[in-house]
């Protein structure tokens, strides 16, 4: 019988429930990893009890589990420390340097998720660290944003954080065996930042085909439903949010529009005393999203910054939603472009591309019966 090798899988909360993009990127990573590594879990979070009581449901994926305590978020924020070394304060407790110390050793790899910083001390404890694709978010720095959707002390804040986080990225970067992506784009931003890029590998994502040959979704009544979700305490979430209520939203209704727009998300609380209008629902965290994806026609997703590739356009094509998005927010899914996909740049084009649906129910419909029974695959290379 042949013995797996052992890894660690480090994340700052548990993949379960999956109420988000990331976590759902987590147990598509677990999964991938499991075929070839025994795993077991190392869990730093907010909310031991919580972690704890779901562990079960991840028995067919790990070995075992560790779960620590991260620094409470209320003393993050009451702190002196800038962003970014605030995530060093969240995740390096005493307890969880001790586990690491004593226990990094006895893994073959270890894979280190989104928002973790290992210490550079730990660094050279383990021969084969992989570091997941979400870590390239200091490429955000580098890109444009609309300093009037988003405030500038917003700005000021996140580029500070995301220019501190880039040297301790490629310094893990560099000592990592391997780094994950899941676009192609990211590889090259990446590859560009390390000593040598073929450590580089691109994994995109698994689609769920659950909802294949489903009802195609139908425009009722000449009133549109549109909606955009994501965790709005992640700024360009946030920024997208803000472009909706400011800029869509007035567009729609100086065209006469009839629509219902729902925001829906963690944290989105912070839009609400954006927006008073009864056909514009900004609805906060929610368990399950399901009733949202059977209600909507459209995702609205104007995405200008952020890296990696969008989850929640993945989510809507697996729920058989069109989506309108930017350039930015179809990357990785260029071969549904022009398909169920529709790139629109400016709040302008995007206002008259969802006229234009409105007002040819029958187009939208062609599309939707083609999304329901489209079998959605990519090709995903192995990790091993």
């Amino acid at each position: 019988m042949l013995i797996k090798k052992r890894a660690l899988f480090i994340c700052g909360s548990l993949p379960y429930p999956v109420v988000s993009g990331g976590r759902k990127r987590e147990l598509q990573l677990l999964t991938e990893l499991g075929s070839s590594y025994d795993i077991h879990l190392l869990c730093i979070t907010r909310d031991v009890n919580k972690d704890t009581a779901n562990l079960s449901h991840l028995d067919n994926l790990i070995s075992g589990a560790t779960i620590l305590s991260a620094v409470p978020e209320a003393e993050c924020r009451l702190s002196k420390y800038s962003m970014t070394e605030n995530l060093f304060k969240r995740f390096h407790t005493n307890n969880v340097l001790f586990w690491l110390k004593n226990n990094l050793k006895n893994f073959d790899l270890v894979h280190i998720e989104r928002g973790i910083i290992m210490p550079t001390s730990l660094l050279g404890l383990c021969s084969s660290i992989i570091f997941s694709e979400q870590n390239i978010e200091s490429e955000i720095v580098n890109q444009v944003i609309d300093s009037e959707s988003l405030c500038k002390a917003d700005i000021t804040i996140f580029k500070d954080y995301l220019k501190k986080l880039q040297k301790h990225e490629n310094l893990a970067w560099n000592s990592a065996s391997k780094v994950l992506t899941i676009t192609k784009k990211d590889a090259e931003q990446i590859s560009g930042r390390i000593s040598d890029p073929s450590k580089v590998v691109t994994i995109p994502p698994k689609f769920d085909n659950k909802k294949i040959n489903t009802i195609p979704k139908i425009i009722y009544g000449k009133i549109i439903k549109l909606m955009y979700l994501g965790n709005f305490n992640y700024h360009p979430n946030k920024h997208a949010a803000i472009n909706i209520i400011r800029e869509i939203i007035p567009l729609l209704e100086e065209k006469g529009i009839r629509f219902e727009f729902r925001i829906v998300g963690n944290g989105a609380n912070i839009l609400r005393d954006l927006i008073d209008k009864d056909n514009v629902l900004v609805i906060d965290y929610v368990e399950n999203i399901d009733e949202y994806w059977n209600w909507g026609n459209i995702l609205v997703a104007p995405i200008y910054f952020g890296s990696g590739l969008k989850i929640k356009i993945q989510e809507a094509l697996e729920n058989r939603m069109p989506i309108i998005t930017t350039f930015l927010g179809s990357s990785g899914f260029e071969h549904y472009i022009d398909k169920y996909i529709f790139v629109r740049e400016s709040p302008l084009e995007i206002a008259n591309l969802i006229e234009y649906f409105l007002k040819h129910p029958e187009l939208y419909l062609e599309i939707t019966k083609k999304l329901a029974t489209e079998n959605l695959v990519w090709n995903v290379p192995r990790v091993n």
